[in-house]
């Protein structure tokens, strides 16, 4: 059995982890491109600078968290839990790593958190994404905000019974 994840501050010692996750999650979008393997790189590479610009701007309160298993780092995770419902802003999973439930183990955990807080959990998901499928199942309705590509969800925690 794969230990359950655990959450630690990012350090800017975990940049170079930060930008090679990023690599690994967008790489594929642009392998039909054309571009050779360092013309994606230096793309992405650009891309997370900006996206991590923009975050933070959006989300000046948020925490960045390394998710851990087996003291080794597999994903991150920014959620701001300075606003009401708390934003999860993003998370990222290596993929090496995912499909073992991890990430739907950093929410419940979230979800659990959220509940002694009394506190909602909002986020924002690719509205015919497979995300979209597990945040679903992890209880998170559609609040009907879209922009035609992403769209709003929120998990409220007064649910009764939402590990269902």
């Amino acid at each position: 059995m794969t230990a359950l994840p655990r959450l630690r501050l990012a350090t800017t010692d975990d940049e170079p982890f930060l930008a090679a996750l990023y690599l690994d999650h967008r790489q594929g979008e642009f392998a039909p491109t054309g571009l050779s393997p360092a013309q994606i790189e230096a793309l992405v590479a650009q891309q997370w600078a900006m996206q991590r610009a923009a975050h933070h701007g959006a989300f000046p309160g948020a925490d960045r968290l390394i998710i851990m298993v087996d003291d080794v780092p597999v994903g991150q995770t920014l959620v701001d839990r300075t606003t009401s419902p708390w934003h999860l802003v993003d998370l990222l999973i290596a993929s090496s790593s995912r499909g073992k439930g991890h990430g739907q183990r950093v929410i419940r955990a979230m979800q659990d958190i959220c509940c002694e807080q009394g506190s909602d959990l909002a986020l924002h998901v690719e509205s015919d994404g497979h995300a979209r499928r597990v945040y679903e199942r992890l209880n998170f309705e559609p609040t009907g905000a879209s922009d035609g590509f992403r769209m709003e969800m929120v998990w409220r925690a007064s649910q009764e019974g939402f590990r269902a």
